[in-house]
């Protein structure tokens, strides 16, 4: 979640949906067992297969190219890497990270994220490791 972010409330809307639901479900089981049985299973079957297919976590090494930019605005300098597979891009401001590559001097380096996907495509994704090792004290996150 973000720092500054309101949080949301979804209860006042859930609610009354959830009541008007069953009670429209009340009202057709009075009539028919039969088709309200069948409409309440679709519903735990179709709530079973969202809450199944959302925040799925998959945590995989990808092998990136990589490319160093530097501003001459305030000496920045930001590392983009980028999965020719699938067109997967990231840009990380750091100049710790940047020497490192240099100096290492490869054109393709292991990457390990975490990725969240919600029905297959890409929710959130967090960095772990970009060859080897653990960056997250390298990175430079403005206003800190």
């Amino acid at each position: 979640m973000f720092p500054d972010s309101m949080p949301v409330n979804f209860w006042p809307i859930l609610l009354p949906v959830i009541f008007l639901y069953l009670g429209g479900l009340w009202l057709l089981y009075r009539k028919s067992r039969t088709v309200a049985g069948a409409i309440l299973i679709i519903t735990i079957l179709c709530t079973a297969v969202v809450f199944l297919n959302l925040r799925v976590e998959n945590r995989q090494t990808r092998n990136m190219t990589w490319k160093v930019y530097e501003s001459s605005i305030g000496s920045v300098v930001s590392v983009e890497l980028s999965d020719s597979r699938d067109g997967f891009q990231t840009s990380l401001a750091s100049a710790r990270l940047a020497d490192h590559l240099k100096f290492a001097d490869k054109h393709v380096i292991p990457v390990e994220l975490v990725e969240w996907r919600d029905f297959g495509s890409l929710r959130a994704y967090r960095i772990e490791k970009i060859d080897g090792i653990d960056i997250a004290s390298w990175i430079e996150v403005p206003g800190q």
